[in-house]
């Protein structure tokens, strides 16, 4: 499992809390195969966190989840994806804890 860090780049070697809980966002379809799952923490990035996950996208290849941890559901995020030819699914873990699984279509 990967990590990216505040700047954007990706720790493949990090295993954080949001990390190893990946998983349990993926509850909507167990038999999806992935490769890997890279976890994106935009409460952590101190700008707008759009740059970062544009390009967090863009570094998903075939097969890959990118999860997007937010402290509010990105509502406005979601039409991005959509324009973008992602698929997503969103989880609330807690008051202020939102996960989004994103993958190509």
């Amino acid at each position: 499992m990967a990590s990216v860090d505040a700047d954007g780049d990706r720790d493949r070697d990090a295993d954080s809390d949001a990390g190893r809980n990946a998983d349990s966002d993926r509850d909507a379809d167990p038999d999806r195969d992935a490769a890997e799952t890279t976890v994106l923490d935009v409460r952590e990035i101190d700008a707008p966190p759009f740059e970062p996950i544009m390009t967090a996208l863009g570094d998903l290849g075939p097969g890959e989840t990118l999860v997007i941890v937010n402290s509010f559901e990105p509502e406005p995020l979601y039409e991005q994806l959509d324009r973008r030819g992602f698929s997503h699914g969103t989880t609330q873990i807690g008051p202020d804890e939102w996960r989004v699984a994103v993958e190509r279509e």
